[in-house]
């Protein structure tokens, strides 16, 4: 079964492209390098916001205490640091001995 119209591969000189749409390739590649350039100034313009409404957040003392104190981020979200995740390994904690019962000999 032949699902292009080739028939023989001796002579691959005059067979051609054979992938589609021939000839738009500039046409993406424009299309593709704008797309990243609008994506790279819309996440720049979010990133900066972000920045801007926690530093704004911040400016407030009892917000800053707050923050310190419960160790929370400036936009409310749980703060996680490497020492905590370290700290955090989810083992059950380690069984104190039991001592064994004292029996009195009365």
């Amino acid at each position: 079964m032949s699902t292009t119209s080739v028939e023989q591969w001796g002579n691959l000189d005059n067979l051609g492209p054979i992938y589609p749409f021939v000839g738009t390739e500039m046409f993406w590649t424009i299309l593709v390098f704008a797309g990243f350039i609008l994506w790279f100034v819309w996440q720049a313009r979010f990133e900066a916001r972000t920045h801007r409404n926690g530093t704004k957040r911040l400016s407030d003392p009892k917000v800053l205490e707050k923050v310190l104190s419960e160790n929370i981020t400036p936009l409310g979200h749980p703060a996680t640091s490497l020492n905590q995740v370290q700290n955090n390994n989810h083992e059950a904690p380690a069984k104190e001995k039991e001592k064994p019962e004292e029996t009195s000999s009365q």
